[in-house]
């Protein structure tokens, strides 16, 4: 009889009924768990020693390994079928200890036992080692990803569990470190980054060090994660343990450095890397800054980059000049952003469809649509994209900016070249339609596109429901709502907003309010704009009460009133007269870091001004120019007026001149009212100047003025500009 014998002393053996040194194991594997936590340079590995076999064990494993050595060829379920019922999980690693330093018969074994369910999370760390050992790697990761994503095998309780079985059996197969930079690439690329990042510091305990590409791998999923702040410490860690960053760890931290709005750092990481003599920068370390402060606004400081670049003879791709070219979109300056686009074609750089769109999406926002429509055929000819899609964006920029004649024509000429028009097309049109409150042929398009077989999606009837409640047809919009619901469709919030607007246009304030607690039975989340919405209702009623009360509830559910609530509730205040508890509400904004926009001045302004508060008024006023926004014509010309009631002829003649000084157009009546003034005061020159203004501009004084100034020439002798002034009042009907 033989015995199988150990080739390894065992120094640690994990064997529950087993005590060495007076511990048990289960106490010496909490004591190895709780010591790699901190680190201990080069600790050493622990030995490898399985379960203790019996002599009838040891005899069954030998000879099995005599068995598939020598038939190696043959199928292992016919050759090893009489020793199937004796084998078990022990057997298995005995067997894989005795032949690891065959690869290729301990694989082929390891799979015949897999058909058998004989495998355990000890068997597979045995193989994934030997397969590391002989350089097997593609094969060893196969296995760890097996065992990591698929828990349901019944073992592998932990990811730690995972990696003590690793080091346990380490030593015993004779494999290297890249068994753990394997497993660290695994756990990334599933998403468990922590488990990742736990190994990552493991290891140091034993002097292993991960590499520099299970490091990467690990910094790209946290990229794309948005684990910006992981990522830098993860790139301290790897400078700290003397792992030296490659050329696609600095892009990558350049990248996060960009996302997490630091471009300055980036900066600063990209000179690090032009004067330490690397490889690198290359042009997507460049091309990333450039990113970076496009996206931040900061275009000149992205061309400064560039010009760097150039310098470097590093040659700008399509991605350089698409950031550049959208930064100049987004700044309104798209002449320059296609000056941008020639300077492309001439270095020889292919614009792809991202570039394209940007152009074009610029081009129809500035109503520029035969640009846009060159540049749409430009990308037909170069197979970027289909005829359908360019019409789409056309028709998108046309709908947008209310032109639906053009856009009506333009789906006419689509159809007459025999282009199909899509789900995008018909929505597109018919929400532009709704918008305009054209509802009869938002409706024919919609029962166009039913005939033709295209199902309108949840956007189609959100726009039509809008439109409908626009027009105050809240019951036809209900049985919309209806019809979506028996099409299985589900409706959104959007979809609920548009409704809750109607009703409170028609001033249902009842049904509006039963709709947000549908919405809440429902399970959807009302936004901030629902809330809004129901709050404008009852303003409009005059019930501020009411909106407050809602204002609360909108506090309770966790969501924050914006510039629109606060418009709305100062609005609401300041139409019942309770101006000082607008001003309250108003300085509340600045508390919660809300910025006033022109629409919140304008409404303080009107009800100041009708009130005769102008000395408040101009405070006011002054406030609202410091943050560079100007007032809209009716409160400039209500404030002139108000002064000329208060006989303020010096502040009405300032304020004159500042709304004519910037562009705005003082309104009849307080013109009327300053020549007025003017001519009471004996300053008729002034008088007569501001008349003449008046009629250049094509507005028209009223009788009493004409009368004024004719009796004035009369007097002076002036008796043909009084002919004059008679003639423009029959013409203008003022008798």
């Amino acid at each position: 009889m033989t015995v199988m014998r150990c080739y390894y002393r065992p120094i640690i053996v994990f064997h529950h009924h087993r005590v060495v040194n007076g511990e048990t194991v289960q106490m010496m594997k909490r004591k190895y768990r709780s010591q790699t936590n901190s680190f201990n340079p080069l600790r050493p590995l622990p030995e490898y020693s399985p379960r203790k076999l019996t002599v009838k064990d040891s005899i069954l494993v030998e000879d099995v390994c005599r068995t598939i050595a020598l038939r190696r060829l043959e199928p292992f379920n016919i050759i090893l079928n009489h020793f199937e019922p004796r084998f078990d999980s022990h057997h298995l690693i005995w067997v894989l200890i005795r032949i690891r330093n065959d690869h290729k018969l301990a694989l082929k074994f390891f799979r015949w036992a897999g058909t058998h369910e004989k495998r355990s999370i000890e068997a597979y760390c045995i193989l994934i080692n030997i397969m590391v050992a002989s350089g097997m790697l593609r094969i060893a990761s196969d296995f760890l990803k097996d065992v990591v994503a698929n828990p349901h095998k019944g073992f592998a309780s932990s990811p730690h569990q995972l990696y003590d079985m690793l080091i346990y059996t380490y030593k015993v197969c004779g494999s290297n470190p890249l068994v753990f930079d394997l497993l660290i690439k695994v756990f990334a690329q599933i998403g468990m980054v922590h488990e990742a990042m736990d190994v990552f510091q493991r290891i140091l305990s034993y002097g292993f060090r991960a590499s520099v590409h299970s490091c990467n791998t690990l910094l790209g999923v946290l990229l794309k994660s948005n684990q910006v702040q992981l990522c830098w410490k993860l790139y301290q860690q790897m400078s700290r343990n003397g792992i030296s960053p490659n050329i696609y760890t600095k892009n990558m931290i350049i990248h996060a450095l960009c996302k997490a709005d630091n471009v300055e750092e980036a900066e600063r990481v990209l000179l690090e890397m032009e004067g330490k003599g690397w490889e690198g920068p290359d042009v997507v370390s460049y091309t990333t800054i450039v990113d970076g402060y496009c996206r931040k606004g900061e275009v000149e400081k992205a061309f400064e980059i560039v010009e760097k670049m150039k310098k470097k003879q590093l040659e700008p791709n399509v991605v350089t000049y698409s950031a550049l070219i959208g930064a100049l979109c987004k700044q309104r300056k798209v002449l320059e952003a296609e000056k941008l686009l020639k300077e492309m074609r001439k270095r020889g750089v292919d614009a792809d469809k991202v570039v394209y769109a940007t152009l074009m999406d610029a081009f129809c926002k500035l109503g520029k649509l035969a640009e846009a429509g060159r540049l749409a055929d430009e990308m037909v000819q170069k197979g970027l994209i289909s005829n359908v899609v360019v019409y789409n964006t056309l028709l998108h920029g046309l709908c947008k900016q209310g032109k639906m004649k053009k856009a009506g024509k333009l789906f006419q000429d689509m159809q007459h070249r025999k282009l199909v028009p899509d789900k995008i097309t018909y929505t597109t049109l018919i929400d532009g339609y709704c918008k305009e409150g054209n509802m009869q042929e938002a409706f024919r398009l919609h029962n166009e596109m039913v005939e033709k077989g295209i199902i309108p999606n949840i956007i189609t009837y959100t726009s039509l429901v809008s439109g409908l409640c626009k027009k105050g047809e809240v019951e036809i919009a209900n049985e919309l709502l209806y019809e979506m619901a028996g099409k299985g469709l589900v409706l959104n919030v959007a979809t609920y907003n548009s409704l809750i607007h109607g009703l409170c246009i028609v001033g249902n304030m009842e049904q509006a309010n039963q709709l947000l607690i549908d919405m809440l039975e429902a399970g959807m989340s009302p936004d901030t704009i629902t809330y809004t919405t129901i709050m404008d209702g009852y303003c409009k009623q005059g019930n501020v009460k009411a909106a407050f009360e809602l204002l609360n509830k909108m506090s309770e559910n966790g969501l924050s009133p914006n510039v629109v609530t606060f418009n709305v509730l100062i609005g609401g205040l300041c139409k019942v007269g309770k101006i000082k508890e607008a001003n309250g509400i108003f300085g509340k904004m600045a508390k919660k870091g809300i910025v006033p926009n022109v629409i919140t001045y304008n409404i303080l302004l009107r009800q100041l001004c009708i009130q005769g508060e102008m000395q408040e008024a101009n405070e006011l006023l002054r406030k609202m120019t410091e943050q560079g926004l100007v007032p809209d014509n009716n409160i400039s010309n209500l404030r002139i007026r108000e002064h000329c009631k208060t006989v303020d002829l010096e502040e009405a003649s300032k304020l004159y001149g500042k709304v004519a000084g910037i562009g705005l157009k003082p309104a009849v009546d307080p013109n009327n009212a300053l020549i007025k003034i003017l001519c009471r005061k004996g300053k008729m020159q002034e008088a007569r100047e501001l008349l003449n203004e008046m009629r250049k501009t094509g507005l028209v004084p009223d009788r009493i003025i004409y009368n004024t100034f004719i009796d004035r020439n009369y007097l002076e002798g002036n008796l043909e500009e009084a002919l004059d002034l008679c003639d423009e009042v029959v013409e203008k009907h003022l008798l």
